[in-house]
């Protein structure tokens, strides 16, 4: 299963809350197995992310059905936030792109700042940093959760500091979104970019 923020499907805010997520349900737990000893244990394993989301892995079907209750019992617990337990299959989907920037590039919220104020007509402003990827040689690598059609009318380059910025978009999905949860990196070295023409056909089996 997995958790999803209704009102924003990049999975940032609910990312930033997940500490307290975890404590509420923890306490769920702890309620549920003093008033009920001899019941089942609800048993999850919450290490995975996809796509910016927390992915939790329910041991059977009693821990998924008290999961359930637990979430819903919390989803709207917090301003900005309206959390929801769905599939892991029905994460969002949102096309993403890597961008090449100048390298020690530290502080995430100035770098999405400065793409925002030098690319006022790409629209940037709903634009998400996944990853900060191993620093290159000369550059340094970033995986941002994007919106597709400004970037096609900048023809898939953007202003940051002195350059314009190297950018690859990508839609490729794995077939089965808990392949992706196996092992997330597997994700980006599996996809073919073509090293002049950004890939952005759609996934079908969507």
């Amino acid at each position: 299963m997995a958790l999803v923020d209704d009102l924003h499907d990049d999975g940032r805010l609910l990312s930033e809350k997940w500490e307290e997520i975890e404590v509420k349900v923890a306490d769920m737990i702890a309620e549920r197995l003093s008033s009920v000893p001899d019941g089942p244990i609800p048993s999850f394993d919450s290490s995975d992310m996809v796509r910016g989301h927390r992915v939790i892995k329910c041991d059977d079907s009693f821990s998924m059905t008290f999961l359930a209750e637990c979430i819903a019992k919390i989803g709207d617990a917090w301003d900005g936030l309206s959390i929801r337990l769905v599939h892991a299959r029905e994460i969002p989907r949102r096309p993403r792109a890597r961008i090449w920037l100048p390298k020690e590039q530290t502080d995430q919220g100035k770098v999405l700042s400065l793409l925002r104020a030098q690319n006022p007509e790409v629209h940037t402003e709903d634009w998400a940093i996944l990853k900060v990827e191993k620093e290159m040689k000369t550059s340094q690598p970033f995986l941002f959760l994007i919106k597709l059609p400004q970037l096609e009318k900048a023809d898939y380059t953007i202003r940051y500091g002195l350059r314009k910025a190297k950018i690859k978009v990508f839609l490729a999905e794995p077939h089965d979104v808990l392949e992706e949860v196996d092992d997330t990196n597997k994700l980006l070295d599996d996809l073919v970019i073509d090293d002049k023409t950004p890939d952005v056909t759609p996934n079908t089996d969507a």
